[in-house]
This record gives C-alpha cells, sequence and structure tokens, in this order.
C-alpha cells in the first residue's frame, strides 16, 4: 500500500492510534530501526544508481506532495462526519500498519510495485491493442494507476481520500517506472512509506509519554 497518513487528519489525531504504552513504545523503536537502515541503503544506492537517486527523490516528493493534497482534501471532513465504521476500519489499518514496519516499508511497497508496475503496466497492458492498435504509453500508466488507487478502497471505510492520492502517487510511479525501470518506483515506494512512519513515531512517542 502507498501509504499517505496512518492517522485522519483531527484535532484529536493522537486519539486514533489505537495503541497501548507499551505497543505505542516498541513500535516507536522498530519503525526507527526501520527507518534507518531504509534510508543508510538508499543513501548508499544513490551514489552508485541513477534509479535509485531518482527513486529516492520522487519518494520525497511524493510523500510531501501527498500531505499537500490529503490535508487540503480534508478540510471538509470534519470530526462529527467521521462514522463509527471509519473509525472501526481505521483502527484496523492503523494497527496493522504500525505493529508491522518491515511490511509497511518494504515488502508492501516491492509486492505493490512489481504487481501494478511489472505485470500490470509493463506486462499487461502495455501489450493490450484495441482494433490492432497499441495503447498509449499514456493510456497505459493512468488505468494502471487507478487501479492502484481503487485498491486501497480494500483498507476499509473513510479511505476515499487516500485512494485518490494513491492514484496520483501511482502516476508518478509508472512514469518512473517507464523512465528508469522497476528499481525506481520501488525505491520511491519505499521512501514515501518509511517518511509516513517517520512521522507516525513522533506521534507514537507522544501517545506513550
Amino acid at each position: 500500500m502507498t501509504i499517505n497518513s496512518a492517522m485522519p487528519e483531527t484535532n484529536n489525531s493522537a486519539e486514533y492510534l489505537f495503541l497501548s504504552k507499551k505497543e505505542a513504545t516498541e513500535s516507536s523503536g522498530n519503525i526507527k530501526k526501520i527507518t534507518g537502515v531504509v534510508l543508510f541503503i538508499t543513501a548508499g544506492g544513490c551514489v552508485l544508481s541513477p534509479p535509485i537517486f531518482m527513486g529516492a527523490l520522487t519518494g520525497v516528493a511524493i510523500n510531501v506532495g501527498s500531505q499537500w493534497i490529503q490535508k487540503g482534501l480534508r478540510r471538509v471532513v470534519t470530526q462529527d462526519d467521521i462514522t463509527q465504521d471509519e473509525i472501526k476500519d481505521e483502527k484496523f489499518f492503523t494497527r496493522t500498519f504500525l505493529l508491522n514496519p518491515v511490511a509497511s516499508c518494504v515488502l508492501f511497497p516491492v509486492i505493490e510495485e512489481l504487481l501494478f508496475r511489472v505485470y500490470l503496466q509493463g506486462a499487461i497492458l502495455s501489450n493490450v491493442t484495441i482494433d490492432g492498435v497499441a495503447l498509449n504509453s499514456n493510456t497505459v500508466v493512468a488505468v494502471a494507476s487507478a487501479c492502484f488507487g481503487s485498491c486501497h478502497l480494500l483498507n476499509g471505510k473513510g479511505f476515499e481520500v487516500q485512494s485518490l492520492v494513491a492514484t496520483i502517487s501511482g502516476v508518478a510511479l509508472g512514469v518512473m517506472y517507464l523512465q528508469y525501470g522497476p528499481m525506481a518506483p520501488i525505491v520511491a515506494h519505499i521512501i514515501n512509506n518509511t517518511l509516513v512512519m517517520t512521522k507516525a513515531t513522533d506521534c507514537l512517542y507522544k501517545k506513550a509519554d
């Protein structure tokens, strides 16, 4: 999953972490370790590989852009608009995300990029023809990104904003795949999720205090 935010943008966002003090403390420690490893490996890779360097820059840009878009869209959503079903789904998603940092930061990004960029965009859509005419690259990227974003609706109710932001992010990842191959979008996806984890860590420490 392309993670745009681990918590709803509300005045009481700390209440949506759904973790005990012990869980918050342990999760914070694990997140810091994973973040350190990811950033260290990426920094080394940037020196040796242009695709990794471009992927890292794109990941930072996606993270900043996603937060800006998401905050703008969520200004129309107030605390009273959030239903109990949405809180329930947010609880499951948040706990899964924060308590499994290796999967959230590394495993999910790799699997999703292989599925949506390498397989769907590269192997399937690129070979689709309509009346003997192949789809152009812009159409291929758009369709793959729409599928990518739509899958984020499976996180539960209240994830429409995240789905839209994931679709937009998918376009950037799709273009990176066309330009640099699979490594660039994989790195970008990992960097984005790791940066979100880092932001979540600050909230976890506040919650654990």
